[in-house]
């Protein structure tokens, strides 16, 4: 689980309606947890096993992973949906909202967050792509429809701690 979904879902939960800053978008890569895990797999065994010599180093060393890529938008009607699947929410319109009040409301759920911090987090944009990790073999096995389940169990997450 993400900081930033469990924020979207929080707020919406306790406005009753999904928010969005600047229209929904900033767009971003998502991947599943598992799929991550697969990555670090790959990585540690390189290092184990062969003191890391196929692992690229300085610049070139970063390694991104990725299945998909979403805006803000998607996510709050994605959180939106899931709120009102678990009885939670009656109306799944998304209001747009400005920085300065996003902030206001999305960051009452972050420890230490002021308007860059929420721009960031929460509004921008950050295209990365799995070049060096599909390069050491790496592949994406959970895609689009696990990133939508995402949103439900978030939603039941959220729930349980309230």
């Amino acid at each position: 689980m993400s900081v930033q979904i469990p924020t979207y879902v929080r707020a919406t939960l306790e406005r009753g309606r999904a928010v969005v800053m600047r229209e929904g978008k900033g767009t971003n890569g998502y991947v599943h947890v598992e799929d991550l895990a697969a990555l670090y797999e790959i990585v540690v065994v390189e290092v184990l096993e062969r003191s890391g010599e196929a692992l690229p180093t300085g610049k070139r060393g970063i390694i991104f992973c990725g299945s998909g890529q979403f805006t803000w938008s998607e996510v709050a009607e994605r959180v939106a949906d899931a709120c009102l699947e678990a009885g939670k929410i009656t109306d799944t319109r998304v209001e747009d909202v400005g920085l300065t009040e996003g902030t206001r409301i999305l960051s009452s759920y972050l420890e230490m967050a002021d308007e860059a911090m929420v721009e960031v987090g929460l509004a921008g944009s950050s295209r990365t792509v799995a070049t060096v990790a599909k390069r050491l073999g790496w592949k994406p096995m959970r895609g689009e429809e696990a990133w939508r389940q995402g949103f439900k169990d978030d939603v039941k997450a959220v729930l349980g701690k309230m």
